[in-house]
């Protein structure tokens, strides 16, 4: 019994082939109608670093960050909403104005992702009351961060490691 059952099995798979192309086609609805693509948020991020903190570019920082934005940056100081985060921006780059990050490492999932940071700079202007010292500074940090839609930086703070 199993013989004549794998013989009419193995005849109907012979003749019988699926017209994937023509399903296809008929198709009215497109591959992201059916599924939901994803922002892409490690290319966000490393825009966010090139573009904002390493050439200071004010566009990139409307283009990427939500206007609600919580962030608490590595100097200590919080911020709440895009306001805020433009007035944290100028005054690192008023201090630091070779400031550098570099990413060594993204590890994202869904709508979160945690970005590992090595920065670097020179302090050259006023911060919290003291003038430029000229001394170097470099640390690394971890920046987990919660996207939304094409933009990110609704939760976003840096944890320095000593």
């Amino acid at each position: 019994m199993a013989g004549l059952l794998h013989v009419i099995l193995s005849d109907f798979f012979s003749r019988w082939r699926p017209n994937w192309l023509l399903s296809a086609a008929c198709r009215k609805d497109t591959i992201g109608e059916r599924i939901p693509l994803l922002p892409d948020y490690k290319s966000l991020i490393r825009r966010y670093y090139s573009e904002l903190w390493n050439a200071w570019n004010t566009t990139a920082l409307l283009e990427l960050i939500s206007p609600d934005i919580v962030f608490r940056g590595s100097i200590g100081t919080a911020v709440n909403g895009i306001e805020e985060f433009k007035q944290y921006v100028s005054k690192i780059r008023a201090a630091f104005p070779d400031f550098h990050n570099h990413i060594e490492e993204l590890i994202g999932e869904g709508g979160k992702i945690v970005a590992r940071l090595t920065y670097t700079g020179t302090h050259q202007g006023e911060l919290f009351g003291f003038s430029g010292t000229e001394r170097k500074i470099s640390g690394h940090c971890h920046l987990p961060v919660s996207g939304r839609q094409d933009r990110f930086g609704f939760r976003a703070w840096r944890q320095e490691k000593a």
